[in-house]
């Protein structure tokens, strides 16, 4: 029989480690920046799914839920009547690590021979975009959450990070 004395603490929303990489190239008129970022070793709590025990309307993968021996042992038995689904667990526990492209610019300088023809001190073509690519394990939007401190670490349905594609132009007369 499972008691309170069964309890433990599950989960670490502190990662182990976090990085950043930046690289930088330029080759004639061209210039290529690269910002990456990640973090390894934490857990994420996933509260938003405890909320999807309803009787309607459930979410892709409570379909291949335990409705008998044989059958899936990593969804609950689908059952409103069950309080134990709601109850914290290990089974909302998440692995929290990503790798994430923040930031992806190219940009064009033109020559100044050509500027000096139409008066103009420098000119820069660029496209940045951010938020290109996240590589995770957790199942909410983002891996990457605020919080507080007593709720550091809790996906409760975070909205996702957006990306940004922007073209520009810098013009200096």
């Amino acid at each position: 029989m499972i008691t309170p004395a069964d309890r433990t603490i599950i989960g670490n929303p502190t990662p182990d480690f976090t990085y950043g990489i930046n690289l930088g190239v330029s080759y004639k008129n061209l210039e290529l920046s690269i910002d990456m970022m990640g973090q390894q070793g934490n857990e994420i709590f996933r509260t938003w799914d405890n909320y999807n025990w309803s009787q309607f309307n459930y979410m892709a993968q409570r379909v291949g839920r335990w409705h008998g021996e044989g059958t899936s042992n990593t969804q609950p038995l689908l059952n409103i009547k069950h309080t134990i689904n709601n109850q914290n667990s290990d089974y909302y526990i998440e692995d929290g690590s990503f790798f994430r492209i923040r930031n992806i610019q190219l940009a064009y300088n033109f020559d100044k021979e050509l500027l000096d023809k139409l008066r103009i001190k420098a000119l820069k073509v660029y496209t940045n975009i951010q938020n290109l690519k996240t590589w995770k394990n957790n199942t909410g939007y983002t891996p990457e959450l605020g919080g507080s401190a007593t709720a550091f670490g809790v996906d409760d349905g975070s909205y996702p990070m957006p990306a940004v594609y922007t073209f520009g132009l810098n013009l200096t007369f």
